[in-house]
């Protein structure tokens, strides 16, 4: 057993280990702040921005010259968020 002499597998998880895994969860979802896709669509829009296309597994918008894809999640990262806003030109505001 190459470097896992002794270790055994527990046959039942026990409810200590269901809550340090959610607590665990917890933190990891914690370091990622996320928005909802219709927010930021319609911030685009109060901003000017224009639907140009659908295309299957995007939305791409439009402001001046400026093209960004958005994805079709229900929620986006905040840092994916700030880059479809700069891609267009316009401020961002969680």
């Amino acid at each position: 057993m190459d470097g896992l002499d002794g270790w055994k597998p527990q046959t039942k998880p026990c409810l200590v280990t269901y809550l340090s895994l959610a607590r665990e969860f917890e933190n990891i979802v914690q370091l990622f702040f996320i928005m909802k896709r219709n927010k930021l669509l319609k911030h685009l829009k109060k901003q000017g921005a224009s639907l140009l296309r659908e295309g299957r597994r995007h939305t791409i918008y439009q402001k001046g010259q400026f093209k960004s894809q958005i994805p079709r999640h229900n929620e986006i990262v905040d840092e994916l968020a700030r880059k479809i806003c700069k891609d267009l030109g316009i401020p961002f505001v969680r």
